[in-house]
């Protein structure tokens, strides 16, 4: 299940001020990944995944086309984070 923006607000709302004091920390178990949020943005574009590697960075449309990527490949990959959407960086 996804977690949405108010479920998030929900959990803050339940929090001390103390907690609301710490960082936010990330675990993915699966994928070995931790860390501790240190941004919180909008995404101006959407995020998209190429396939290469898993993790991998996103990137929009415009930096795949810069790497090299044409028009076709780009339709084909799929899109993580779409524009206008929130996403937490660490």
């Amino acid at each position: 299940m996804s977690v949405l923006a108010k479920h998030l607000l929900a959990a803050l709302n339940k929090m001390t001020p103390e907690q609301l004091n710490q960082p936010i920390g990330v675990n993915r178990d699966d994928m070995g990944i931790s860390g501790v949020v240190t941004k919180i943005r909008k995404a101006k574009a959407d995020l998209l995944y190429n396939g290469e590697d898993d993790p991998s960075s996103l990137k929009t449309r415009s930096q795949l086309r810069e790497d090299g990527y044409d028009k076709e490949d780009i339709n084909r990959m799929s899109v993580e984070i779409p524009k206008g959407s929130l996403y937490l960086e660490f």
